[in-house]
């Protein structure tokens, strides 16, 4: 995770975040056939005058012989 503060004169302080991480997700209780993926996410934030966040997240999920590729665009404004 990185963190820039910027102290802008017309909207002062702001924080601005790049959060990226990869996962492994599973279900539970476990029932066969398991069912488990992958993820991938890299996501922005910007904290001050006008709060928002952005990203996208990857995931590959697998039961048995079934998989499947997941794209998921995030965009939120508070």
């Amino acid at each position: 995770m990185r963190s820039n503060l910027i102290d802008h004169r017309y909207f002062g302080l702001n924080t601005n975040n790049l959060i990226y991480y990869f996962s492994l997700e599973t279900m539970t209780p476990y029932i066969k056939p398991i069912v488990y993926g992958y993820k991938i996410e890299i996501e922005t934030q910007n904290v001050g005058h006008v709060t928002y966040a952005g990203g996208i997240e990857f995931g590959y999920y697998q039961k048995d012989t079934i998989s499947n590729f997941v794209i998921t665009p995030k965009l939120e404004f508070l």
